[in-house]
């Protein structure tokens, strides 16, 4: 009787163990979590429109890592020359990048895409399709280069 008592608590033991652990505790985790926080940064865009460079001060910029590959570009409330009578906030999605540390721990992100057809309000907006996209963020600084349809772009900010 001790026999059969001390083998069903092994086995009732056993099943507790193997079913308390379920799918959520074997993922694969990358070795750095991906932080999906929108890190926002202030500066200037500089626009390039009929030969003639438009600079205009405080755009706020920001990024989120969609995953450990891709990140998304937000560009808030912009008008690229004077004349435009609104505010625009396009949204390039699923640029490619790469995060490595230096040796003060500190970290550096380098992103770059070909082509990109930004969004606007969640619509594409192909007439200005994000081109050559190149740009770097480290430790409090951003920056990057583009051009929108035929508009070379490029963004300078800190945090």
């Amino acid at each position: 009787m001790k026999r059969l008592f001390l083998a069903l608590s092994i086995i009732s033991l056993t099943t507790i163990v193997f079913t308390s652990c379920d799918e959520s505790d074997s993922k694969d985790y990358p070795l750095e979590e991906v932080d999906h926080s929108e890190i926002s940064y202030q500066g200037d865009i500089t626009v390039l429109f009929k030969g003639e460079e438009v600079v205009t001060n405080n755009v706020e910029c920001s990024y989120h890592l969609i995953n450990d590959a891709l990140l998304e570009l937000t560009i808030k409330d912009i008008k690229f020359v004077p004349q435009m009578p609104v505010t625009i906030t396009p949204v390039i999605s699923n640029i490619q990048y790469t995060k490595v540390t230096d040796a003060n721990g500190n970290f550096i992100i380098s992103f770059s895409a070909d082509s990109i057809v930004p969004t606007i309000g969640n619509n594409p907006y192909e007439a200005y399709t994000a081109k050559n996209i190149e740009g770097q963020i480290e430790n409090n600084s951003m920056q990057f280069s583009l051009s929108f349809g035929a508009y070379p772009t490029s963004y300078h900010g800190t945090k």
